[in-house]
């Protein structure tokens, strides 16, 4: 009834029309996949079609310029525009963000459809040779800084794949889980910093090994594998702060500051809420400056390297009475 009265029906005709020679027939809502179906201009009424003074077309299914269907958006802006039409209202309907002419939001959708993986990730032979030379060619461009910047490649030297990166970090890796180990079986006089670099030395050579055999996987690798260990590490650090303030070192406190942020850190690294390139790479990073500054504390706070031979400073004279 409300309909006809927008019509323009006359009134006192409008009871009987609409119970007499309106039909109102139920259906189920379309699928989704409605929305997407092939169309050609004129198939969906225009917000406000040519003529119309006092209704107008809402929602997915009517057609409005340059928006994508689908989305909330999509609907207020149907409404606005049906609303400042009508009433002649002189105000713009918020401008559609041009992300189908803009080459960041172009590169983003490419890494997407590729599950986060550059172009340079794994490509094969012949996509390699077709790949090299045009890395060449924008060598030192704004067009290389811009395809670094979004991850489309994984470095600005050709010839250094996805796989030989994955080597490499696990080569570094390997070699840190050595120092470690060095460092558990230094002369350090109070025993507490390197007390746990044993277990962690031996977790990282192995971690660093499977990136070795397996370098192709090298980024969800990397991130799981480091992100534990951080975390493992952070709460380690924990208990060494507890054992430096059982011991009397002043600073315990520095440690255990330290220990509790690297250990989130590490932890937002394994879970990872965006699956994305560079926030695992950002988060990579972040967890390592941790980390690197977790160490440099707990080794100026609770370390204590002797030397060889013993001092006579070193030598503390006892005196046992029979008594």
């Amino acid at each position: 009834m409300e309909w006809l009265y927008h019509l323009g029906v006359p009134v006192d005709e409008i009871e009987d029309i609409a119970e007499n020679s309106c039909n109102t027939v139920p259906v189920m809502m379309p699928y989704v996949t409605a929305f997407f179906m092939p169309r050609q201009a004129g198939d969906r009424p225009d917000v406000v079609p040519k003529g119309a003074v006092n209704f107008a077309f809402l929602g997915q299914f009517a057609e409005t310029k340059r928006d994508t269907i689908f989305t909330t958006e999509y609907s207020v802006r149907t409404g606005m525009e049906a609303v400042y039409m009508l009433l002649d209202i002189d105000r713009g309907v918020p401008e559609v963000w041009g992300s189908t002419y803009d080459i960041r939001d172009l590169l983003n959708a490419t890494i997407a459809l590729r599950d986060g993986k550059p172009l340079t990730y794994d490509t094969g032979l012949l996509a390699n040779a077709a790949i090299k030379p045009m890395l060449k060619e924008i060598h030192g461009t704004d067009i290389e800084k811009l395809l670094l910047r979004y991850i489309m490649v994984f470095t600005a030297v050709p010839d250094l794949s996805a796989n030989l990166i994955g080597r490499l970090f696990g080569a570094v890796t390997v070699l840190f889980g050595v120092i470690k180990l060095i460092g558990y079986f230094s002369k350090d006089l109070y025993r507490l910093a390197f007390q746990f670099d044993l277990a962690l030395g031996i977790m990282m050579i192995i971690l660093g090994g499977i990136m070795l055999v397996n370098p192709n996987n090298v980024l969800n690798v990397i991130c799981v594998g480091v992100g534990i260990y951080i975390l493992l590490d952070g709460l380690l650090k924990i208990q060494i702060a507890m054992d430096s303030r059982r011991f009397g070192l002043s600073k315990w406190w520095l440690i255990m500051t330290a220990a509790a942020a690297t250990g989130i850190v590490g932890l937002m690294l394994i879970i990872r809420p965006d699956e994305g390139v560079r926030f695992a790479t950002v988060m990579l990073g972040i967890s390592l400056i941790f980390e690197g500054i977790l160490n440099l504390i707990t080794v100026l706070t609770a370390v204590k390297i002797i030397s060889g031979r013993l001092h006579s400073d070193d030598i503390i004279d006892i005196e046992l009475n029979d008594d």
